[in-house]
């Protein structure tokens, strides 16, 4: 027993003596060691330069034996989609007999209460311009009082409305404050009418504000019908059944090559699979009307392009619309002329020749090349400033004349201040409308109409391709009795 107690203490004493020694090494090392800290650095282990690039270029192998006509169409295209998010600020009025009895006091004395609140909404859109112009549906953006446009790099940016068509569900932003030295990746538009029924297609978009994501599937039809009360409003939709869900409206459908052949739009809600866009060629026929001089600044061109394709798939841009007295049709432009090339670039579809358009300011020039071996060279001109009769006949194709009490009390008018039609130009744009002599304008917009002023003023906030309202009154008579009947006409605006 005293032996084992021996052996105990004098392990103790050995440990002590130890950790005292452990302690004095410490506190006598060098202050630098100290100030470089208490742990040993890390190893930094290497391969041999030999072993890097053989596991570096095994790696870039599979990765290219990996990837399909899908992932690389989807790399091409992915940076030219962008997610939306909108906000929209809601009126909300409340009138008397409402939940709150205290509205039915404030109503009473102070009138209807109203109260104010955000709403949001997601979805997606495709650069067409490194400039910043974005493509999308209207009812992603419709009545939004803030854009929010996110690029695939997670960069934000402001977005305002350029043009809209609610008609055909498709809208152009543009982005606000856009770097001077960024160019956005455009999309690349697929040849109009070059679709194989069954072909592969993909989707990019903002699903349930998801962000980037991308489905696969095939080209189901070509050609499918939108009635509306048995109505044939459009035959040429595409369908599809990869996923289009919600956010996803706007954002492009493209084939293997990353091409956009169209813009997805809707799914049928009673059945899965069963996704729907918009088709390039529609999409091409609009933006010709949009992406002008006159929309983006104060030049007038006056040219309207579209793409012809010939029976063997060949594109050509033609001249689909000279407008009268503008600097194309000084130019010697004539309707369906082939163009080959713009400022020197070859162009074989609409959009190549209107994204160079658009950016021309008064004065530049368009040197174009015909099919023919000929040159035209139109000079942008600033836009003409018409006024009175003359806005009237060129803007409306009709005469009109400035009511007087006299002229409405002859042609039994309740009212003597309006711009009365005297004559309308047979096919022209109110003659299509079923507008006819006698009709009384009274509003153009939102702005009442009482003669030529007012007419002047209504349509100085308006773009070629913006659709005007146009509200009317005609006299009818039945049974020896006169009324007016009021109706509205939407027509486009043209120069």
């Amino acid at each position: 027993m005293r032996i084992h107690l021996f052996f105990l203490m004098l392990a103790l004493f050995v440990c002590n003596f130890t950790l005292s020694a452990d302690e004095n090494m410490v506190q006598t090392q060098d202050p630098a060691v100290l100030a470089a800290g208490d742990e040993e650095a890390p190893v930094d282990y290497k391969l041999s330069p030999e072993d890097h690039n053989f596991r570096q270029k095994r790696i870039a192998a599979d990765r290219q034996s990996r990837l399909s006509p899908v992932a690389s169409a989807t790399a091409t295209a992915l940076p030219s989609v962008v997610n939306i998010s909108t906000e929209r600020l809601i009126s909300q009025r409340f009138r008397r007999g409402g939940v709150d009895p205290f509205h039915d006091f404030f109503n009473q004395f102070f009138g209807h209460s109203e109260r104010q609140y955000k709403t949001s909404s997601l979805g997606s859109g495709v650069i067409i311009d490194p400039a910043g112009l974005i493509l999308t549906n209207d009812h992603v953006v419709q009545r939004a009082s803030r854009i929010i446009i996110t690029m695939a790099d997670g960069t934000s940016y402001d977005a305002k409305p350029v043009a809209t068509d609610e008609a055909n569900d498709i809208s152009l932003l543009q982005i606000i404050d856009l770097p001077a030295d960024r160019h956005l990746p455009a999309i690349t538009m697929a040849r109009p009418d070059d679709l194989l029924l069954g072909e592969t297609v993909i989707t990019i978009g903002n699903p349930f504000g998801l962000g980037h994501s991308v489905a696969v599937g095939v080209l189901s039809a070509i050609g499918r019908k939108a009635t509306y009360e048995g109505t044939i409003l459009f035959d040429d939709i595409l369908q599809t059944d990869a996923a289009i869900n919600p956010g996803n409206s706007g954002g492009p459908l493209i084939n293997v090559h990353g091409q956009l052949i169209g813009i997805n739009l809707a799914i049928q809600r009673d059945a899965e699979g069963i996704g729907f866009a918009i088709p390039v060629r529609r999409l091409e026929d609009v933006l010709a009307t949009w992406l002008l001089p006159v929309r983006f600044s104060d030049a007038w061109c006056g040219l309207i392009p579209t793409t012809r394709v010939f029976e063997d798939g060949v594109t050509a841009v033609a001249v689909k619309e000279v407008r009268p007295e503008s600097p194309a049709a000084k130019a010697g432009l004539k309707d369906g002329e082939l163009i080959l090339l713009a400022d020197g670039k070859p162009v074989e579809h609409a959009v190549e020749l209107s994204v160079l358009i658009w950016k021309k300011h008064a004065d530049d020039q368009l040197v174009l090349t015909m099919a023919d071996g000929s040159t035209r060279t139109i000079t942008i001109m600033a836009i003409p400033q018409l006024e009175g009769e003359e806005l009237a006949r060129q803007r409306l194709d009709a005469s009109l004349q400035e009511l007087t009490p006299r002229l409405a009390t002859a042609l039994k008018l309740p009212y003597n201040r309006g711009l009365i039609i005297i004559d309308v130009k047979s096919g022209g744009i109110l003659d299509r409308k079923g507008v006819q002599k006698g009709d009384v304008i009274i509003q153009v917009g939102q702005n009442p109409i009482t003669d030529f002023g007012d007419l002047n003023l209504a349509y100085e906030g308006y773009k070629p391709g913006d659709i005007i309202d146009i509200v009317l009154d005609r006299l009818v008579e039945r049974g020896g009795r006169y009324f007016l009947q009021r109706f509205v006409v939407e027509i486009p605006f043209t120069l």
